[in-house]
């Protein structure tokens, strides 16, 4: 690693798994040290343990729903390492893409608040608890957000001066891409979806289709991009 973040204090929202707890890792092996908040806090304290260098994370326990906590996680990164560089709100939900002729309606107003407050709200209210350490330090904020906010299954990478924001659902290194296998997987689901029957979860095999689709084009954005 090139160390490129040293010294640079990171608040990572979301920090216990997923996409939150790969960018901490990778944050920490280019140099800079990271609060990661969550609901779990046992989550977050096995991430601390399983750090190369545990002093460079702390965890604190938060909901994004709740200012008063967020207040009090960006208060703790300051207590703990001076100062705060960037904020990742990354904390999120997914819908699994229920349709809606499957959800009662206090299914379905149910699902809307928690999703709203979560992926919607809680970005907004994070924002607010970090601006005034941001403004100091002159720092970013990144926002990895649903790709169903902007463009239904795609996704992009938006690069401003202070600010990246990561549209995607899901982040897979370009290494890990398996074409074989991203061609099967769409075959499968072409299948499934041509000869459905009552059993089948029509939801869960257009995600498995889509997901696929997405992985094939970006080999071959991989693909053009070597070649120019």
């Amino acid at each position: 690693m090139s160390g490129w973040l040293k010294d640079t204090v990171a608040l990572v929202t979301g920090g216990g798994s997923g996409i939150g707890r790969a960018v901490t890792e990778r944050f920490v092996a280019e140099g800079a040290s990271v609060t990661i908040v969550g609901r779990d806090l046992d989550q977050l304290r096995t991430v601390v343990d399983e750090c190369p260098d545990p002093s460079r994370v702390h965890a604190v326990r938060a909901d994004v729903r709740d200012s008063e906590q967020l207040h009090h996680a960006v208060a703790e990164t300051v207590r703990q390492y001076g100062k705060l560089d960037t904020l990742i709100a990354n904390a999120g939900m997914w819908d699994y893409q229920r349709q809606l002729t499957k959800l009662t309606a206090s299914q379905l107003e149910h699902a809307f608040d928690e999703v709203f407050a979560v992926n919607v709200k809680g970005y907004l209210l994070a924002a607010e608890a970090c601006w005034r350490e941001l403004v100091k330090t002159r720092g970013s904020i990144v926002m990895t957000l649903s790709n169903a906010s902007f463009y239904v299954n795609g996704g992009f990478l938006e690069v401003q001066p202070q600010v990246v924001t990561v549209l995607a659902d899901t982040a897979i290194r370009a290494t890990d891409l398996d074409e074989a296998a991203a061609q099967a997987a769409k075959k499968d689901a072409e299948q499934a979806l041509a000869n459905r029957g009552d059993t089948l979860d029509v939801s869960a095999a257009q995600a498995k289709l889509a997901e696929a689709l997405a992985q094939l084009q970006a080999l071959e954005r991989m693909r053009k991009m070597v070649r120019h």
